[in-house]
């Protein structure tokens, strides 16, 4: 993108008897970073992750108007200089930085500045399709051109409210709605490739917009995500898919498809994909609808993202491994002929491994630490045949003549 026009945080304040009481230029006001540079590079011993179930960040399914405290976060616009990227997986509610605005005139013949533009990126990568627009917690409706049809948003034929959405393509043009009526400060080189976003054309209203600039937002079908099943790249909410995505993609761990058990991650898929029974009807056993934010660490959205299918991540023999939580028949039946003796009952007075000589003072007798080596162990089997095997011998307490002390078993 060219470089930024001067901020104009003016054009953000309150509404009064129109969106802004004087002319104010407009510009680029935000910008998308990096939540991590490059791969990040975990290293860990296994098992890794486990979920927290007190960290529920990736919800089963949200109404758009019941949107809880925990996820307020995705679904609000951002109006600061510099955020984080954000990833969508799944199909959710979100939206994001505020990345341009630009007051107008409806003409050239007056002076108000009742058009007011609105760049809303949400999401740092391409994405499915963005479906339902919400002003505040109310769904708009629009028509096939992005325009309002319903009051009060459309009054006697004047459109108040019009969207253009763009899903981020690596081809993707400049909109040519900015492009002609923001005064060459959105040219045809702000293309937005990659970012997912939705430019929002208001007309001032009072009967609209009588509390301001609404919250916008919209209902996203994110990221297309690699399916090892079939070797392709298409939407999904498969969780044991998206957990891959993560791995594999820059911004998480970056890892190569030679350190992933695909046999691992395509039993999870499975799992995910079976459908179990609900109140009224079926639905898929483990799917993940949720907002990576990459200011998070890695261990942070990874147990978040396992949260989503009861599944625990290991990395073992150099691969990564994951397993979702679902019943799995058992493979071998243990009965009495598994066992090394009979089922014999003894007291618990008579069950010890351990031996130590208790006459012994270090102080009172100078006795000097040592290892007791295999020949002394060897007796103290001999003498004691109901230990059957040493798990460990322990530096001990022992005097040059006795030759005595303790030892584990």
């Amino acid at each position: 993108m060219p470089a930024a026009a001067p901020l104009i945080p003016a054009v953000l304040g309150g509404l009064t008897s129109h969106f802004v009481g004087a002319a104010v230029g407009g510009g680029v006001i935000g910008a998308i970073v990096g939540g991590l540079a490059g791969a990040a590079v975990v290293s860990f011993t296994a098992p890794l992750f486990a979920p927290k179930p007190d960290v529920p960040k990736f919800d089963a399914g949200l109404s758009v108007t019941n949107v809880p405290a925990s996820a307020k976060g995705r679904t609000e616009m951002i109006r600061q200089p510099i955020t984080t990227q954000r990833i969508v997986y799944g199909e959710v509610r979100a939206s994001g930085p505020l990345v341009f605005a630009h007051s107008r005139p409806v003409d050239g013949n007056s002076d108000k500045l009742d058009i007011l533009h609105l760049v809303i990126v949400l999401a740092a990568h391409e994405i499915e399709s963005i479906g339902d627009m919400i002003f505040n917690d109310e769904v708009v409706a629009l028509d096939g051109n992005g325009e309002a049809t319903l009051e009060p948003y459309k009054e006697d034929g004047t459109v108040y409210a019009t969207i253009k959405k763009h899903l981020g393509t690596t081809d993707q043009e400049a909109d040519a709605d900015l492009v002609a009526n923001t005064g060459g400060k959105w040219t045809n080189a702000h293309r937005l490739r990659g970012l997912a976003n939705i430019h929002v054309k208001l007309r001032y209203n009072e009967k609209a917009y009588s509390s301001g600039i609404p919250n916008i937002s919209a209902i996203v079908k994110g990221r297309k995500v690699y399916d090892p099943r079939t070797q392709t790249y298409a939407w999904s909410d498969n969780a044991a898919l998206c957990v891959l995505d993560y791995l594999l993609s820059d911004f998480g761990l970056g890892a190569s498809i030679n350190e992933i058990d695909v046999n691992s991650f395509i039993a999870a898929a499975n799992t995910c994909d079976e459908d179990v029974a609900t109140l009224t009807g079926t639905e898929k056993r483990y799917t993940c609808n949720g907002v990576v934010d990459l200011g998070d660490t890695p261990r942070s959205i990874l147990e978040a993202m396992l949260g989503s299918c009861a599944g625990f991540l290991v990395h073992t023999g150099g691969k990564w491994r994951l397993h979702v939580g679902a019943y799995a028949p058992p493979v071998k039946t243990l009965d009495e002929s598994f066992l090394r003796d009979g089922v014999v009952n003894v007291s618990r007075k008579s069950v010890y491994n351990w031996l130590l000589r208790g006459d012994l003072s270090p102080k009172k007798h100078g006795l000097r630490r040592r290892k007791l080596d295999k020949e002394e162990l060897r007796r103290h089997v001999r003498q004691h045949p109901d230990i059957h095997a040493v798990a460990a011998i322990f530096h001990l307490y022992v005097s040059p003549v006795w030759r005595t002390g303790e030892i584990r078993c």
